[in-house]
């Protein structure tokens, strides 16, 4: 089962939340990891941040300067219950900044809707491991973010 918790600290109205977790649903079946371990309780935390908060926390982690569209913070710990074969995984958190999503929608002239699809799935792929940090692992990352992409676009 898959639990989906959503937070707003940002003091913004934001995107709905259930299609925050609808979003989040559509996207797990894509994942060949979560494919792996469905038969688990899985957490996945999702925190609304103000931009001021966004770049706060992109300094104090990330050591960039700049407002993010979205932060992802997984928990490896969690992957560790895995080989000990504990039947409950804490994915880690999902930071959303809405106010730069909203400007981001505007910039690239793309609905808010389908904003929120790419930064979630992609933010997503971050709490199972996937990263961008070498040309292989960005392929690899791309091919599971474009299937997912594909298939939530328009049936969201």
């Amino acid at each position: 089962m898959v639990n989906i918790f959503i937070k707003n600290i940002s003091n913004q109205v934001f995107f709905k939340k259930f299609l925050i977790k609808k979003i989040i649903l559509k996207s797990l079946p894509f994942i060949s990891e979560y494919v792996a371990i469905r038969d688990k309780d899985i957490d996945i935390s999702v925190i609304l941040q103000n931009e001021k908060q966004g770049r706060d926390f992109n300094i104090q982690y990330r050591k960039k300067d700049y407002i993010p569209g979205t932060l992802s913070m997984p928990n490896i710990a969690s992957f560790k219950n895995l080989e000990n074969n504990l039947h409950y995984l804490d994915l880690g958190v999902i930071f959303l900044i809405p106010k730069k999503l909203k400007k981001i929608s505007k910039k690239e002239k793309v609905s808010l809707k389908n904003i929120y699809i790419k930064y979630i799935s992609h933010s997503l792929l971050h709490l199972f491991n996937y990263s961008h940090d070498t040309i292989e692992n960005e392929t690899r990352m791309n091919l599971v973010e474009e299937k997912i992409l594909k298939n939530l676009q328009w049936k969201i």
